[in-house]
């Protein structure tokens, strides 16, 4: 009986170790990429760089312990018309990554659920006012998204 018991704890505790090692190593490939365009900040312990002289901020924030999606993002500020985008990633292990984005302007921040082709997806997407934001500001989205996907390095 007492075999049989150490036998089941053995079994429990490898199922555990060797799902812990199997989530690290995952995260640690598909993180790796980043990591190479912004190190820690072994001072904040951080993945984060504030370029002042482009108004841009970027950085990354790997997955929670045994979760596989973290998220990326990237903002570019505009100071003299007061409107900053910031564009969430969300890399996913098997399949595209997810997009979302943020437009603040004069003092409101809107938050859009997008595709990569900047429309509107999920639950924005019988929102007229995320549309509208969409199609007014699309020349700088664009400009903005391909910095943030040439940034992080990821295909079209």
């Amino acid at each position: 009986m007492k075999r049989k018991l150490l036998f089941a704890i053995f079994i429990i505790i490898g199922v555990f170790v060797l799902i812990n090692i199997i989530w690290f190593v995952a995260i640690k490939v598909q993180y790796a990429p980043y990591e190479r365009v912004v190190p820690l900040n072994e001072k904040f312990d951080v993945h984060h760089v504030d370029d002042n002289k482009k108004n841009v901020v970027y950085g990354y924030e790997t997955p929670a312990y045994l979760h596989l999606t973290g998220n990326l993002y990237y903002t570019q500020k505009y100071p003299k018309k007061q409107i900053a985008y910031t564009f969430i990633i969300w890399p996913k292990l098997f399949k595209d990554e997810k997009y979302g984005v943020i437009l603040q302007e004069e003092g409101e921040s809107y938050q859009i659920e997008i595709t990569p082709t900047l429309d509107v997806r999920g639950k924005d997407s019988n929102n007229q006012r995320s549309k509208e934001l969409l199609e007014d500001h699309r020349e700088d989205l664009e400009k903005v998204l391909t910095d943030a996907r040439k940034t992080f390095q990821l295909n079209d």
